[in-house]
């Protein structure tokens, strides 16, 4: 049996790229309302995801959650002091290494 136009259950491909794009219009305004959302309350704003450590970025600088066996423990580092600090983590992060 051949397909045709008229064939039930069978979609042209213009409906279903009209469908798709309709869809993606959706999430793109889902997205924005999120992200006005997260503005309007302040909440940080999630920049990477680990197993064991997370970072927001929030109005008041970066907030790094770290998550261990002792516990969690959460430290906000201000927008002028990143670049210390980063340097400083990355010192601590090699004699860390070179301990184990």
């Amino acid at each position: 049996m051949a397909v045709t136009e008229n064939t039930p259950g069978k979609k042209d491909k213009a409906a279903r790229a009209a469908g798709k794009e309709k869809r993606r219009e959706r999430k793109a305004e889902k997205q924005a309302k999120r992200e006005a959302a997260h503005q309007e309350t302040g909440r940080p704003t999630r920049l990477c995801s680990l197993s064991t450590v997370e970072v927001r970025k929030g109005n008041e600088g970066f907030v790094v959650a770290v998550k261990g066996p002792q516990g969690n423990r959460t430290f906000q580092i201000a927008p002028d002091q990143t670049s210390q600090i980063l340097r400083d983590l990355e010192t601590a992060i090699v004699v860390i290494r070179g301990q184990l």
